[in-house]
């Protein structure tokens, strides 16, 4: 695993609900991606289990 952070140029925009509602449909499958890898960029550096609760 990298220890590079992910780039997420859509879901750095994204401060409110309201954010998501904005992003086109032809780009939701790269907020979801982005969203994704930055996801598990965060579990990679803290530890932990993505599914823990």
């Amino acid at each position: 695993m990298t220890d590079n952070k992910p780039n997420t140029p859509l879901l750095d925009e994204i401060n409110l609900p309201v954010d998501v509602r904005k992003v086109p449909d032809c780009q939701l499958q790269q907020l979801a991606d982005e969203v994704r890898a930055d996801m598990i960029y965060s579990v990679s550096k803290t530890g932990g289990h993505l599914g823990a609760g």
